[in-house]
């Protein structure tokens, strides 16, 4: 039996600092030890400290921010993709508070790519649903769902506050997610979208657009949620 390899300093340094994160001495927001005071308390390099914060931020457990030092990051929140479970139940079930805010409803008129995912003329009047979701009194998401105004009539006497809009679709107009066509992209937030997300201009965003079809396969809802890109992580589960 060969004898157990030791450690190398920096293992030894990337062990201790994984450690303090994952026991809580370090809780998120936090902000990490200066490099020069991990180097005087563990007696290593600079180049080294670097080295060891480079990994921890390739995994997502610290951020550096210029000028301010090394921060512990906020853990993603996992979670399955909204086809069979809504996001929203799934953090709920998983104790986080969750809470969302109206933004509007209004008529606008359909794109050439509504057009075709709705299955709509051009131009034709489609309503936009607008709201924006906190977890843990964070910002988190933005959703936007465009629906065909002639399969919705009257949607805008709705009562959209507090009410989820598929509980909507459902008592109101009789329409259950049959099926859904998915895709998923990182795009980056524009300046209107990072305000709301409280994030800065350019921060990367997962975009997942789901076009939901009723059970005779007529498309009633091209739903947008963009995601601040630091906060989840989608799992996929495909069964054949």
């Amino acid at each position: 039996m060969e004898p157990k390899k030791a450690l190398t300093k920096q293992e030894m340094l990337e062990k201790a600092l994984r450690d303090n994160l994952k026991n809580g001495v370090w809780n998120p927001k936090d902000k990490l030890p200066s490099e020069s005071e991990m180097m005087r308390q563990y007696q290593v390099s600079r180049t080294l400290v670097r080295n060891v914060l480079t990994n921890l931020a390739r995994d997502g457990l610290v951020k550096s921010k210029q000028g301010k030092g090394t921060f512990v990051s906020i853990p993603k929140i996992h979670a399955h993709a909204p086809y069979k479970e809504k996001i929203r139940s799934q953090l709920e079930q998983q104790g986080y508070l969750t809470q969302t805010q109206f933004a509007s409803l209004e008529k606008i008129s359909a794109t050439p790519k509504l057009a075709y995912l709705l299955n709509v003329d051009l131009d034709s009047t489609v309503y936009l649903h607008k709201h924006l979701r906190f977890v843990d009194q964070l910002p988190f998401s933005i959703s936007e769902s465009y629906m065909p105004a002639g399969l919705f009539p009257d949607l805008e006497l709705q009562d959209m506050e507090g009410i989820p809009l598929s509980q909507v679709f459902e008592e109101v107009y009789g329409y259950t997610v049959f099926s859904t066509n998915e895709t998923l992209e990182i795009i980056f937030a524009s300046a209107d979208i990072a305000k709301k997300l409280d994030i800065a201009a350019g921060f990367p965003l997962l975009e997942l657009e789901q076009v939901n079809y009723s059970s005779d396969n007529v498309p009633f809802e091209l739903n947008r949620i963009l995601f601040r890109g630091d906060r989840i992580r989608l799992h996929f589960d495909y069964n054949r």
